[in-house]
């Protein structure tokens, strides 16, 4: 063990200074430094620790409170970066100038080493290739032919939960551990063709469990998840495999084995979709769901129509799939989960909303794509959910080249100058407040931070309607803009509106005995009291 640290040792003291000398020039004055931000907490990490932790929300809330839509604050090494919610700043940043802002090179090399090369792990031309080959598989035609597997889905979750309701008595049900498992079983036959939970028994499947537990074990790494750049450059790759798994930390093996079932789970699903797609095996042979009309199926086609030059290598493959498989199951059972936290917490708006959909359900069909999307309470519930509680809060951008960003607002420097726009050096971090745009009261009006379905029954106020948010989905940034915005945005609203349909015409909800915590990271998730376990206990009453 001793020469395993000596070797980590030696491998950042060499790696390290050359990575603070090139990237953040540390003695050097930046054209940031006049912009208003808080006070220095520590030199080594900045703003970080208080920015990523997992009760980071009420600093940040403080920090556009106190500062406005654009704030500088510390990366490491006193590293200055970008807070931005300021809507003209930020449709440069998402759309104008897409090309410059790219997602920083930790991310992307997090992402490539937990999910592979797919749609989340690449920048550039090779992003845009990847984007052209999936967006058929995501338009309205191809979710419509979806929605019967949704619902079907969605029954067997109904009787699973009836199954643990004793009678008409209130019992107490671990709501974000099934709503993480439908939601698996949601993307994996609608999204893949496969069935990845057969929502019986208690437990999640491996792959289930892998997949919920992937958020509460990064969240252990976020200050080391910055020097990966660093890290990557530690010999060639079995060398780095050998050290993590000699790593005396329980965080880092259950990390690592968490990666090991989501890649190996994800190569055997696309090697067989493939050979059945080829003809190898009878398409009977691995128990297909839904006709070839998943997404997989499409994409896998598609792709073998494509040319050499557009095509995606199956190392592509891999990787959209497991990106799928995480970013549907976990953004909407962290959406679902804050719905029925809410509508336990306003059992009037869980009256209202229910007395819809039984109204809307009454000779007892299934609602169609149109029908679920024109119920206005419903539709209320979720924009309005999405909106002050967007399952990720923030996203991170860095400047390729320098430029300068507009602003809707002029601000006032910290030498009491009026700035219309933003100077950004080359390699600036700009973070974008997706949670802080949807909350701005300038732009949403004084009830900016309340929870009100009805805002969304009546004319939005102009203020927002003319800010031009540059958001794909009603006048938010919650599933992002431009060319990286959500690809999966309609998908995920269709497993939502089918989910909440069935369990409110079958279910009625309470909060728990025990207080509930929201955990800021990567995509928030609840928890009990102080314990970082992803759960959320609620009692639930059969109707």
């Amino acid at each position: 063990m001793n020469t395993l640290c000596s070797i980590i040792v030696s491998g950042l003291l060499f790696y390290v200074p050359l990575f603070i000398a090139k990237k953040l020039k540390l003695f050097s004055k930046s054209p940031l430094d006049v912009i208003p931000g808080p006070p220095a907490k520590s030199w080594l990490k900045g703003h970080l620790g208080l920015m990523y932790r997992r009760d980071a929300e009420p600093w940040r809330e403080s920090l556009y409170e106190r500062y406005g839509s654009v704030v500088r604050f510390l990366g490491l090494f006193g590293e200055p970066r970008l807070f931005i919610f300021d809507p003209v700043a930020l449709h440069t940043v998402l759309i104008k100038e897409h090309h410059i802002f790219e997602e920083p090179d930790t991310h992307l090399l997090s992402n490539d080493l937990m999910f592979g090369p797919g749609l989340v792990s690449v920048a550039g031309d090779q992003h845009k290739r990847q984007r052209k080959i999936l967006n058929p598989a995501f338009s309205p035609a191809h979710l419509r032919s979806t929605l019967p597997i949704m619902y079907s889905v969605t029954y067997r979750f109904r009787d699973a939960m009836l199954a643990r309701i004793k009678g008409d008595h209130w019992t107490e049900i671990d709501m974000l551990g099934w709503l993480g498992r439908t939601a698996l079983e949601l993307v994996g036959q609608a999204g893949l063709g496969r069935s990845l939970d057969s929502l019986e028994g208690d437990h999640a499947s491996a792959y289930g469990e892998a997949v919920k537990g992937l958020i509460p074990a990064l969240s252990h790494f976020a200050l080391w998840r910055r020097l990966l750049p660093v890290l990557i450059k530690l010999g060639p790759a079995a060398f780095r495999r050998w050290i993590v798994d000699h790593i005396p930390s329980k965080h880092a093996q259950k990390l690592r084995d968490v990666i090991h079932v989501l890649n190996t789970q994800a190569r055997q699903l696309v090697a067989e979709k493939m050979d059945v797609l080829r003809g190898d095996q009878p398409v009977d042979s691995f128990d297909d769901i839904g006709d070839g009309k998943d997404i997989m199926s499409r994409l896998v086609s598609a792709n073998m129509g494509a040319s050499a030059g557009e095509a995606l290598t199956e190392e592509e493959i891999v990787g959209q799939i497991s990106t799928l498989v995480f970013a549907a199951t976990d953004t909407t059972s962290s959406a679902l989960s804050r719905i029925l936290y809410l509508l336990a917490r306003n059992p009037d708006v869980q009256t209202k909303l229910r007395a819809e959909i039984v109204e809307a359900r009454r000779d007892g069909k299934d609602l169609n794509f149109d029908d679920l999307f024109e119920l206005p309470y419903l539709e209320a519930v979720c924009r309005e959910t999405l909106r002050l509680y967007a399952p990720v809060s923030s996203i991170s951008k860095v400047a390729r080249e320098d430029t300068v960003l507009p602003l809707r607002a002029p601000i006032v420097t910290r030498d009491h100058r009026e700035l219309h726009s933003v100077p950004v050096p080359k390699g600036t971090t700009v973070v974008v407040g997706i949670a802080a745009l949807n909350r701005d009261k300038t732009l949403w009006g004084p009830d900016a931070l309340e929870w009100k379905p009805e805002r969304w029954l009546a004319p939005l106020p102009d203020s927002i309607v003319g800010a031009r948010v540059p958001g794909v989905y009603s006048n938010m940034l919650t599933f992002l803009g431009g060319g990286r915005a959500c690809i999966g945005f309609k998908f995920s609203q269709c497993e939502m509106k089918v989910v909440l349909s069935i369990l409110l015409e079958s279910f009625a909800f309470e909060l728990p005995d025990v207080p509930i915590t929201w955990n800021s990271a990567s995509v928030h998730y609840p928890s009990v009291g102080e314990s970082t376990k992803a759960e959320m206990p609620m009692k639930v009453k059969r109707l």
